[in-house]
């Protein structure tokens, strides 16, 4: 069996140019090793360079015209072998260490893992903006400061205040807020109205722990025990059902979590409201009314329900040269359409080729999702797709490089808290996801990715007066089930196929005002955190319209951990425009990023919002504020993003 051989590669090698002696000669030996029937030159040469060789034979060629910039994930032999004693048969070998695949005069072209973070952000501003939830809550009402009247006469010195009856520690926190916003200290001597006083103020706390049936008072007793003793008459829900005016379709046993029996509880009552109006083409209203047994009462809710089905449409400028500038997306909802006050939506996401003269790539995006609500419980199953494909010149001819990836999930949350000010929400989903690559329609199978694993989380919204502050805490860790397969990054430590990574996301909404006009700041706040390396694919990263403004989007920073920070304010104008300034900073790091020009990105943007019924456009031009020095100025940004939903 002859020695095997290989009649010709093409290595682009503008990314080593661009590394330090030592990490050049490092990830060259990494290459080598991944290609063993490649013939290589003894060290990588020095510049931006390509090399094409025949058997023992070098050319040299000379590529400054692309520079090494940005992403470190071009470690890409594309090499064309003759195996002498195997059949003399041909085959393509394509290898990166990264995920990436490109040809010398490809090394401006998209780079693959930017181009599946980028459809990864899409997915997700996308979904965020489908699956937003309605608030419902009780408006907590202003009152004066409550008092114990002082010097009353006549009095009794009481030393102890509690509760008989059912024991609740509802009943108890509602107790000690009053006595702590009362300021009571054992000993006090209390009359009539000091009495009162405590009545009143602990009603208004068991109110505002949503128990607006339940009522408390003060028993006939002996107070010379310097004891006084309050009782509790629990309210309870006698019936749940629909008003007769409601839909024949109204299913109110799967979104209310309260059941017949149960304490009547406002919390309930308005978790059940949000279940049923988190779809838009239901509106629900409660009414309260005396039941037949004393202490409960019956819940009448009136449900109304439009057309099932609506439909929204919209346009932006979100794409790569590459693969297509500008997308269109199409989304149907389903709502309620099985009874169980489920969410159905099916998106579509691709270019419309209005620039395919200049850039004849191709870009898909697929989402379909279903969600439905059980009390305080929520089910729901995801599955979304993306696609690309792009041309990219070689020395000969033009290649077509083409990418898709996947994920499936399925998710449990349930709200373990809720209050006149706040809610939490845990969180646990389980996934699987897969990237892949070919050049021509062959298949890259080192470019391979299946991953699956776990993530679990936390969520919490408070309203803190008119301002609402949105916080999350997830950590996402991979398994080997669902025939998770290892990543080639692994022989060399530099990612794996099982990461740990915790993430973690703040929003505030808060409007506020300043020589007295209206004014509305949105500020934004997201990061992770890695335990493991990463592949790029689960590489954080900075400098699209989705993170920090003012860098196009095609040329990102990403490693294994980072930061943004989104800042807009908002000149709140009656009628429908709206503009506003926004500044965006962000960071990366991890070993991924040394040998990136720079880690750290400042943007700033001018934008006008302008919304009309059912009709929005968001239009903006932004600047880079800092950037590193060997990254390239964008210069001027413009971008928009408009709608339409019936």
């Amino acid at each position: 069996m002859t020695s095997p051989s290989c009649i010709g590669f093409l290595l682009p090698v503008a990314e080593l140019a661009g590394m330090s002696g030592l990490a050049r000669q490092r990830r060259y030996q990494r290459l080598i090793a991944l290609c063993p029937f490649c013939r290589w030159p003894e060290t990588p040469l020095d510049g931006p360079t390509a090399l094409r060789g025949s058997r023992r034979s070098f050319s040299v060629k000379n590529t400054t015209r692309y520079p090494p910039i940005i992403s470190r994930t071009r470690d890409v032999v594309l090499t064309r072998c003759r195996r002498g004693g195997l059949g003399r048969r041909m085959a393509w070998i394509a290898v990166s260490l990264a995920g990436i695949v490109a040809t010398p005069a490809a090394a401006q072209a998209t780079n693959p893992s930017d181009e599946s973070l980028r459809q990864l952000e899409r997915q997700q501003e996308l979904r965020e903006r489908l699956e937003s939830s309605p608030d419902v809550r009780l408006p907590r009402p202003s009152r004066p400061a409550p008092a114990i009247p002082a010097n009353e006469t006549p009095c009794v010195n009481i030393d102890r205040i509690r509760l008989v009856g059912e024991p609740r520690p509802r009943f108890e926190r509602a107790l000690r807020r009053a006595l702590g916003a009362l300021g009571w200290q054992a000993g006090r001597c209390l009359g009539k109205d000091g009495i009162r006083a405590i009545l009143r103020e602990t009603q208004q706390q068991l109110i505002e722990l949503g128990l607006i049936t339940t009522r408390v008072s003060a028993p006939p007793q002996d107070l010379d025990t310097r004891e006084l003793q309050l009782s509790i008459l629990t309210g309870r829900v006698g019936v749940l059902r629909a008003s007769d005016a409601s839909g024949s379709r109204a299913r109110l046993d799967t979104a209310f979590p309260a059941d017949s029996g149960d304490l009547l509880d406002l919390r309930d009552l308005e978790q059940g409201l949000e279940n049923l109006e988190r779809l838009p083409s239901v509106t629900a209203e409660i009414d309260i009314q005396p039941g037949t047994t004393p202490g409960e009462s019956d819940v009448v809710v009136d449900w109304q329900q439009g057309f099932p089905l609506r439909v929204s449409l919209s346009i932006d400028d979100s794409g790569s040269r590459e693969t297509g500038r500008f997308l269109g997306t199409a989304t149907v909802f389903g709502d309620h359409l099985v009874g169980l006050n489920g969410l159905l939506y099916a998106s579509l996401t691709r270019n419309l080729g209005l620039d395919e003269s200049t850039h004849p790539g191709r870009t898909r995006s697929y989402t379909l999702h279903y969600s439905a609500p059980f009390g305080y419980w929520r089910f729901g199953a995801t599955a979304s797709r993306f696609e690309y494909d792009q041309t990219i010149a070689g020395l000969n001819r033009d290649y077509r490089y083409s990418g898709k990836g996947e994920r499936r999930e399925a998710e449990i949350s349930r709200v373990v808290h809720r209050s006149d000010v706040g809610r939490t929400r845990l969180k646990a989903t389980a996934w699987l996801q897969t990237y892949s690559n070919a050049i021509d329609e062959t298949r890259i199978a080192v470019q391979d990715r299946r991953m699956a694993g776990y993530t679990a989380g936390i969520e919490h919204r408070h309203f803190l007066g008119r301002a609402t502050l949105d916080l999350a805490l997830s950590h996402r860790w991979g398994t080997g089930m669902l025939g998770a397969t290892t990543a080639p990054e692994e022989a060399f430590g530099e990612g794996t196929a099982r990461p740990h990574i915790t993430s973690f996301h703040a929003r505030l909404d808060a409007p506020f005002v300043l020589a007295e006009q209206p004014l509305r700041y949105r500020g934004q706040i997201r990061g992770q955190f890695n335990h493991t390396r990463l592949i790029p694919q689960d590489r954080f990263a900075i400098g699209s319209r989705h993170s920090v403004r003012g860098f196009g989007g095609n040329l990102l920073l990403s490693g294994e951990r980072g930061v943004y920070w989104r800042n807009e304010v908002h000149l709140e104008l009656p009628g429908p425009l709206h503009p506003y300034l926004a500044l965006d900073t962000g960071r990366v790091d991890g070993p991924s990023t040394d040998d990136l020009p720079g880690r750290h990105l400042v943007g700033a943007a001018v934008g006008l919002q302008w919304r009309w019924k059912n009709t929005w456009i968001d239009a903006w031009a932004a600047r880079a504020m800092d950037r590193p020095a060997a990254y390239p100025d964008p210069g001027l940004q413009a971008g928009f993003q408009a709608g339409i939903h019936f």
